[in-house]
Formats: C-alpha cells, sequence, structure tokens
C-alpha cells in the first residue's frame, strides 16, 4: 500500500486559502487575493484558477479539498438562496465539519444576521474596521501560524478526499470519480493508462487484473506540479529589501496577476504550484527580492529567470510531482537542478542565449523603452508593490503614506491578448517589484471592462510642473507572445500626496481614465489628525506669482542647506505645493532621505526642530533671507479637508 502512502503524502496541505465571493464583491476579493499573496500564501480566487477538463462542482470541490483554509466575504450578494458561494460552503463543511481555525467569514457588506448561513455562525464573525485586505491577510497568516502543514485525514467511508472517493475493489469492476490533487497526483480504478503524450496526472495507480485487483503504477506527465527552487543572495544587505521573500513575475504563459509574492519556506526553498510546460510552450518567469521601501539607484536589481520545459524523456522514477531547482541571484537563467529533483523538467534553451541579440524580440522590446529612458536620467526608481505597501502598513512598518493609481476603460480597440505596464515619473523609470514592464505581464480580453492598479510611495516629488510632477504610464501590448502594435501612453499629472478625481484621456484604442487615492499609513487620531503630516512652509504666493515661487524654490535647493537630526545628515530642498483650500502656492522644506525619496511630512517634534533650523539659516545666510520668512508656518491637514486637486493636464 506504500502508493496509498504517497498519494496521502501528496494530498498534504500547504498555506493554500479559497477565497468564495459573490461576483457583486470581485473587487474586494481580489485586494484580498493579493494581500494574502503578499504574505506567500497561495490564493485560489475564482474559475480561472481551476485546472482543465472534469465537471465544474468536482473542480470546484477539489480546489476546496487542496486547500487549508477558506475566506468567505459575506455580502447579502453570497448568503442569497441559489448563490454558488453558498454550494462552495458546502464543500467547505464537507472537509472542515467545524469552522473553526479553518473557515474565516468576512463581513464586506452589512448583512441581516439571520441570513448569514449557521455553520458560518459558528466562528467569530471578522469585521473589517480599515483596509480590508490588510485585516483579512493578517488574520489568515495568524490562522496559519507556525506554518505547519496537516494532513487532511481520510473519512470513514475510505475517502482520500471528501468530494472524490477513489475505490480499490477486489469484487468486481467499481468505477469512482478522478482526483486531481494540486500536486499533480492522478487517480483512477478503471480503463488502461492513456499513452504519457496525451495524459496528464503524475503517478498512475490502476488496476492489473479484468476486475481491478492490484496496483499497477505508470508513470505520465502530471497537469502541474510544485516548482521549488532556493535563491542564493548575491547583492549586499540592502534595508529596502527583504531577505526572506521574493516577488515572481511569470511571463509564460500569462498569468491574471502581474506578480506574486512568495516567503522562503522550510528547508530554504520558495514554493509555487504551476501548469507543467510543454515542450514546444516553455515557463519563463523572473525573480527579485521584495521591495519593502522606494530607492533610487544607477542600476536595476538582479533578476533571476526561470526558463523551464518539459524532459524530453519521463523520469525513470517519480514518486513526487515537484521540479527542485539551486538558483543564485541574477542567475540568467538559473540552470542547475538539485539532486532531488526528479526530473519532469529541462532547462528551456532558449533561455541559454545570451546576447542581446539572440534574446527573444519581447526582451528587446522590453529593454529598448527602459534604455531610452535611462539614458536621460542615468538612475532608475524600484518601488514596491500595492501589495506589499499594504502588508507593510498592516505590519505597522510604513514611515509614510502612498498613493493608490487606477487606469481603467470600459472596452480597448485593441488586438492582443496580454498587456504591461511601463511607469516612469518625471522621466525616470519606474520598476515595480525591480521588474521590467516586459516581465510583468497579465492576460487581456480587450472585450472586458479593464482596470490595472498600481502605487506610489512619495518619491523625489518637488512639484516641478507649476506643483505637480509628471506620471507616465506606456501600456505595453502582446499577442501570442510577441508585441503588438505601438504602447499606448496616458500621462498624468500630479500632486503628491493628493486624491485624483476621474480624469479621462481618449485614445484611438479607447477612453482611458485616471483616479489616485492618498492612503495614510496610520490611522487619524481622536482630534481627526494624523500626527506625521506635519509640514513646514517657509513662504506662500498668490497664482499669479508662480512663475516667481517656483524660482524661489529652485534658488532655495540650491544653498545647499543640511539639517542633521543628531544621527544622520539630510541635504535640505524646497517643495512646491499647489494651493489646497486657498489660492496660493507654498514653498515646502523637504529632506532627501538616503532613499532618494523627498519627505515633506514630519512629527510634529521634527516639523518643529525644522522651523528653528530655517530661522536661524535666515539669521545667518543672506541668501536665506529672501526666500524664508521671518516666521515660517507650520501647517497640517484634518480629515475633513478634501484632498482633490487637479492639476493642468499633461501635455
Amino acid at each position: 500500500m506504500k502508493q496509498i502512502a504517497d498519494l496521502l503524502t501528496a494530498l498534504t496541505s500547504r498555506r493554500r486559502v479559497f477565497v468564495s465571493y459573490a461576483s457583486e464583491d470581485r473587487d474586494v476579493a481580489e485586494r484580498v487575493a493579493l494581500s494574502l499573496r503578499g504574505r506567500g500564501i497561495a490564493v485560489f480566487l475564482d474559475k480561472d484558477d481551476l485546472p482543465a477538463g472534469g465537471d465544474y462542482d468536482s473542480r470546484i470541490c477539489g480546489a476546496i479539498e487542496q486547500s487549508s483554509g477558506m475566506v468567505f466575504l459575506v455580502s447579502p450578494a453570497s448568503v442569497r438562496n441559489g448563490r454558488y458561494t453558498l454550494t462552495e460552503l458546502k464543500f467547505a463543511r464537507q472537509k472542515w465539519p467545524h469552522p473553526k481555525g479553518r473557515v474565516l467569514p468576512v463581513l464586506v457588506a452589512e448583512t441581516p444576521p439571520q441570513d448569514i448561513p449557521a455553520y458560518l455562525g459558528a466562528v467569530t464573525l471578522l469585521r473589517p474596521q480599515g483596509n480590508v485586505a490588510a485585516e483579512v491577510s493578517a488574520e489568515v497568516n495568524s490562522m496559519f501560524a507556525g506554518g505547519k502543514r496537516a494532513i487532511q485525514g481520510v473519512g470513514a467511508a475510505g475517502a482520500v478526499a471528501a468530494c472524490a472517493i477513489a475505490f480499490f475493489s477486489v469484487n468486481g469492476p467499481k468505477t469512482a470519480p478522478t482526483v486531481q490533487p494540486g500536486a499533480g497526483i492522478y487517480v483512477s480504478t478503471s480503463g488502461p493508462a492513456e499513452p504519457a503524450s496525451a495524459q496528464v496526472g503524475g503517478l498512475q495507480p490502476q488496476p492489473s487484473g479484468p476486475h481491478g485487483g492490484a496496483l499497477a503504477v505508470t508513470a505520465t506527465f502530471p497537469q502541474r506540479l510544485d516548482l521549488k527552487f532556493s535563491l542564493e543572495a548575491a547583492s549586499g544587505d540592502n534595508p529596502n529589501l527583504h531577505n526572506d521573500q521574493i516577488t515572481l513575475a511569470v511571463r509564460t504563459p500569462p498569468q491574471d496577476n502581474e506578480r506574486q509574492q512568495l516567503a522562503l519556506q522550510d528547508g530554504g526553498f520558495y514554493l509555487i504550484n504551476i501548469e507543467t510546460p510543454r515542450s514546444t510552450a516553455p515557463f519563463i518567469a523572473s525573480a527579485t527580492r521584495r521591495v519593502r521601501n522606494a530607492f533610487v539607484s544607477t542600476q536595476a536589481l538582479p533578476a533571476t529567470a526561470i526558463c523551464l520545459h518539459r524532459a524530453k524523456e519521463l523520469p525513470t522514477v517519480a514518486v513526487k510531482n515537484h521540479a527542485i531547482l539551486r538558483c543564485r541571484e541574477g542567475d540568467q537563467p538559473c540552470g542547475k537542478f538539485d539532486d532531488a529533483d526528479p526530473g519532469w523538467l529541462a532547462i528551456a534553451d532558449t533561455c541559454q542565449k545570451r546576447s542581446p541579440a539572440a534574446l527573444p524580440l519581447t526582451t528587446r522590446f522590453a529593454a529598448l523603452f527602459l534604455s531610452e529612458a535611462w539614458a536621460a536620467t542615468g538612475r532608475v526608481w524600484t518601488v514596491p508593490s500595492l501589495e506589499s505597501l499594504i502588508d507593510e502598513r498592516s505590519q505597522n512598518r510604513l514611515k509614510d503614506g502612498f498613493t493608490t493609481f487606477k487606469i481603467s476603460a470600459e472596452k480597448l480597440n485593441v488586438d492582443a491578448d496580454a498587456m504591461s505596464l511601463d511607469l516612469r515619473v518625471d522621466d525616470t523609470p519606474v520598476l515595480i517589484e525591480g521588474l521590467p514592464a516586459d516581465m510583468q505581464r497579465r492576460r487581456l480580453n480587450p472585450d472586458a471592462p479593464f482596470a490595472m492598479t498600481f502605487a506610489l510611495q512619495n518619491l523625489d516629488f518637488n512639484g516641478r510642473h507649476a506643483g505637480c510632477d509628471r506620471i507616465e504610464a506606456k501600456l505595453l501590448l502582446y499577442k501570442e507572445g510577441e508585441p503588438a502594435g505601438q504602447p499606448i501612453v496616458l500621462p498624468l499629472q500630479y500632486a503628491a500626496m493628493r486624491d485624483v478625481g476621474d480624469t479621462a484621456i481618449v485614445t484611438d484604442r479607447g477612453k482611458f481614465v485616471w483616479s489616485a487615492k492618498y492612503e495614510l499609513a496610520r490611522p487619524r487620531d481622536h482630534l481627526a489628525l494624523t500626527q506625521e503630516d506635519w509640514r513646514l512652509f517657509l513662504q506662500s504666493a498668490p497664482l499669479v506669482d508662480r512663475e516667481r515661487i517656483e524660482k524661489a524654490r529652485d534658488a532655495f535647493s540650491a544653498l545647499g542647506l543640511v539639517y542633521n537630526d543628531g544621527e544622520r545628515d539630510y541635504p535640505v530642498v524646497g517643495i512646491l505645493r499647489p494651493p489646497l483650500t486657498g489660492n496660493s502656492f507654498g514653498l515646502a522644506l523637504g529632506l532627501v532621505q538616503p532613499t532618494g525619496q523627498i519627505r515633506f511630512t514630519f512629527p510634529k517634534p521634527v516639523a518643529e526642530s525644522l522651523k528653528a533650523f530655517a530661522r536661524a539659516a535666515r539669521q545667518r545666510n543672506a541668501a536665506a533671507r529672501n526666500l524664508i520668512d521671518e516666521n515660517p508656518a507650520l501647517f497640517i491637514e484634518k480629515s475633513e479637508t478634501s484632498r482633490l486637486y487637479a492639476c493642468a493636464p499633461a501635455g
């Protein structure tokens, strides 16, 4: 019975969560999934995550069976009679008779208590008070505290899984449903094995006699397998990067999401479950260390390329459906398999071509855009993704807030099946999680509504353009893996730490809408203030004097002042702030951080220290007297103050 024991081992649950939600709550579900992935938790979100083949019910049930927990988004829509979410809940109840520690109900819309299923009522309902995604991921992470893996037991009826029971009989032919666990195990008890070239599944227990007696085992390529890889650090210690978390972006095949966050597992490996690549369609991905905080540098992070295709021959012995790689940060590509690797995959030849001329066209395509912008500025911003920022904030590690940007369109007039975002701020390339745009593709359906979100901390925004800075988004289009036409260029003039209402840009490929929302690093206090949001204004000027105060900003920055907080020196610069509630521009004091960011909001004690510093500079520096008022003003925004601001249209 060793084969059955191996099957049970393959069914070992990892940190995998099934998110059950009504279609009306999809936006919340996607944000929850992003935040969970940011903690290294694998997420099943919807039908796009299903393996091919089989009926819908059994595949959903199988997905729940492979999960180690469920998040159920409670709303009037999700608990309404006839909704499929209730069927998913039924499957969960089969797997976990009691939901404690396994099922997390989350209230995302007010729902009559009597409508909430009794099964969910057996545990405490999570009622988020702030950011739903962050609170849910923190709660789920607590559920999985310690990262323990538990084998789900076989029921009294002899079930290997609650929704797919394999019968092994010596009394006559009996047919049972197929089990297709996420690790790639395939179990069947009737009919001959298909040829290895056509069948998917992995280890094949088969009846050897006409009535299904003893088990015979044959190997076939699994439909999916676990890709495990180590990543030896090559770059030095960087406080802006995680040492035990990475970002993985899959270029081929295109995914629904641009990237995934992976946490280091026991044994020193990162883990992702992938569809087994074909010999003619390789799996291509790139990995970088996960970014904590934005920083500017003269070169991009060392990215590790992973490029694999199906092995030419089946492994001689294949007990586990996984591939194991040993990588070094910056490998192009990672080309060493671990001694314990069973041999399902091989390094794809196309990834071993090192010269630029031999690179795939798409790689040259992305490098072209990056090199043009790099030549103009000589530097690049490496920034955290939205999901990373949400995770950092949930753990109270953010010093300052960030702005979430959204680009949307009802329909696109393009002939493409994938898209990526090439981003620049004031002509400087911005690499989300340190990865080039070409490596962060996502699937695209031109006939469906389109939305793309990203986030930016305050970079070196100083109000270059009438108190605003220029953000340029280029949507790169692809079809069947190759570039498809010219990029769609969508510029936006943005005032740092402000909100942007719906701003339409009409192109020949569709009508796009920009919007932006500034997110605080911490909740406001009982006075409706954030005590780290104080600013120091050196002077102000009416709107008609814009050119004069712009020159004052540049002159103040040129003074070469340096502020010391007792630990380090900070270069002092001027920041031009556009009107908020009044009709004048303000010249604010900013400190250049070691990351290259410019900070101009401070805790009140720091702001008061900076005020004394500015007054002292005015006393001893004749040039500063014309730039700093005798009594610089401290300012803080209250919650009722609208942050909406419309900059002049981007040129």
